[in-house]
């Protein structure tokens, strides 16, 4: 298994990253951290991409 970490910090980086996380949470192949530093944090948007 492999292990990766993906660190995001801002909101475009959450919405182009979205599709990505998606697919990697339907694999078993690949172990993942997702850390997001919250800069221009929304409930909304937590809401929609997570």
């Amino acid at each position: 298994m492999k292990d990766l970490a993906i660190v995001l910090g801002i909101r475009p980086d959450v919405i182009r990253a979205s599709k990505i996380l998606k697919l990697l949470e339907n694999q078993n192949e690949i172990s993942f951290d997702f850390l997001w530093s919250g800069q221009h944090y929304s409930e909304n948007m937590k809401d929609v991409f997570f």
